[in-house]
């Protein structure tokens, strides 16, 4: 259902038909000064909205282009350093295994003699 906009003209001459033209006026006015009110009102909070809004925070598809740009690239440098750590893992946990496994056998042959 659409709205139907508000007449003061319209709503004068109703007001006039029931009452008498003094009161339509005297009505009429107060709703006119209501809304010229809310009107400046309505600027007003605009106007701080926008004063709240900093041109400078907001991001651009080129500022965010750039963003995607350096996240990728500190990616694929995070991958190579955990290729890195991976790889070097592997080599001292062998070398772990193959000194536990002499410790072992040293252990095993001092008792079994």
């Amino acid at each position: 259902m659409a709205a139907q906009a508000f007449s003061i003209t319209d709503f004068y001459l109703k007001l006039e038909k029931s009452t008498n033209k003094e009161t339509a006026e005297v009505v009429s006015k107060a709703i006119e000064l209501i809304e010229q009110k809310h009107a400046q009102e309505r600027i007003e909070i605009k106007e701080e909205i926008l004063k709240e809004i900093k041109i400078d925070d907001l991001a651009t598809k080129h500022d965010l282009k750039n963003l995607e740009m350096t996240l990728k690239s500190e990616m694929e440098i995070l991958r190579a350093e955990i290729e890195r750590s991976k790889s070097s893992t592997i080599v001292w946990l062998c070398g772990f295994i193959v000194a536990w496994t002499g410790v072992l056998s040293a252990i095993f042959f001092h008792f079994s003699k």
